[in-house]
């Protein structure tokens, strides 16, 4: 007996679907590679920034320590930037826009920080700390206090506890008091009692009460977001009480 087999002729739909297949392949290797490219563009800058943000707010070395790294972001090409280099970028420009006297430059400052800022949002919208420098970003004299609430509240959206913003968010609402709504506050109110309540948030006590050092109104500000807690007033007033006596 003669057994025959079956041959499977080429078909010009076999060499349509062989043809899609090797794009598909390369077109995958294409994005693997400009991903890795877009990545290993982004170790200088970021590298630099981890290692000198300590010196970002010393009197004597931030001005140049900001500017080097806000350079190294700016020779990031902007296809490659992802969300978290765009908030560096807006955060060493604001840092560096206090320095800044002249009104021009001030104005274009805030437009590149407001693009940056945009553009990291644009890519990871749950970013706590974007939307927190885009509040900071709009208050007065430069912008308006009802929008620079609206992003803080949408911080706070994201995020409503952060113990590593509690003190930069406190901050920034104190500066538009009059804006406040009962949302923002119960916000507010619910950063600053989880400092206290639950399990312990290592420092974040210590940083309220460096936070209201000296500083009669915010004491007060505090006092008021804990009133409705009498455990962790007390515990506020004792750290206070011993702040102050050395």
């Amino acid at each position: 007996m003669v057994t025959t087999t079956a041959t499977k002729h080429w078909t010009p739909g076999d060499s349509v679907r062989a043809t899609l297949v090797a794009a598909i392949a390369l077109a995958l290797f294409l994005l693997a590679g400009n991903q890795l490219l877009s990545q290993l563009s982004r170790i200088p800058a970021n590298s630099y920034f981890e290692q000198q943000q300590a010196r970002f707010t010393d009197k004597e070395q931030a001005q140049a320590v900001l500017r080097d790294s806000a350079e190294r972001y700016a020779r990031i090409p902007p296809q490659r930037r992802g969300a978290q280099e765009w908030r560096r970028l807006a955060s060493t420009a604001l840092l560096l826009r206090q320095y800044s006297h002249d009104p021009q430059t001030r104005e274009q400052q805030h437009a590149a920080i407001h693009s940056a800022l945009t553009a990291s949002l644009a890519r990871a919208p749950v970013q706590p700390l974007a939307w927190a420098y885009l509040a900071n970003l709009r208050l007065p004299p430069a912008g308006d206090c009802a929008q620079a609430m609206a992003a803080l509240q949408q911080s706070y959206r994201v995020a409503p506890i952060e113990p590593n913003l509690l003190t930069y968010r406190l901050e920034l609402a104190t500066h538009c008091p009059r804006h406040w709504n009962r949302v923002l506050l119960k916000r507010l109110r619910t950063d600053v009692q989880s400092a206290y309540l639950g399990p312990a948030k290592h420092g974040v006590p210590r940083a309220i009460i460096t936070w209201v050092s000296n500083r009669h109104r915010r004491a007060t500000l505090i006092r008021q977001l804990l009133r409705d807690q009498p455990q962790a007033l007390a515990q506020f007033e004792q750290q206070l009480t011993r702040a102050t006596q050395h």
